[in-house]
């Protein structure tokens, strides 16, 4: 994970950012459900979860191993994102009610990805305990 933002009152503002080249983590020899271990090698560029707001204004996300962005129970809003050679450009899960991807996000190109946009559940990033 590159940039990940977790729970409700987190801000973040990303303005001319680049994101490249999101690998995926390697697992450690942790117990079954410590927060540290790998359970999904993932490999995500941006995320926003748990309430958290990140606001981009020209961003490149690109090459992430896994998914560019996800969203799962944050938002991701503004203008000039742009996904390219990912396997999944864009996962949405979990959103808020009030929240509308379409609306929230303008300016949106997706290139190079096998999967533009998914509305699937699949692994999210957990923030790591205090």
């Amino acid at each position: 994970m590159s940039l990940a933002a977790f729970d409700e009152g987190t801000n973040v503002t990303l303005r001319d950012v680049r994101i490249r080249d999101s690998l995926e983590r390697e697992c450690m020899d942790l117990p079954e459900g410590d927060a540290n271990r790998c359970e999904a090698g993932r490999g995500y560029g941006l995320g926003a979860y748990d309430g958290a707001v990140v606001t981009v204004e020209d961003v490149v996300v690109s090459a992430s191993a896994s998914v560019g962005v996800q969203v799962s129970g944050g938002r991701v809003t503004g203008s000039g994102l742009r996904v390219r050679d990912c396997p999944v450009g864009v996962n949405l899960q979990s959103l808020p009610d009030d929240y509308d991807w379409e609306s929230e996000v303008t300016g949106v190109v997706l290139g190079g990805c096998e999967t533009g946009i998914a509305e699937t559940e699949m692994s999210v990033a957990e923030a790591l305990p205090e």
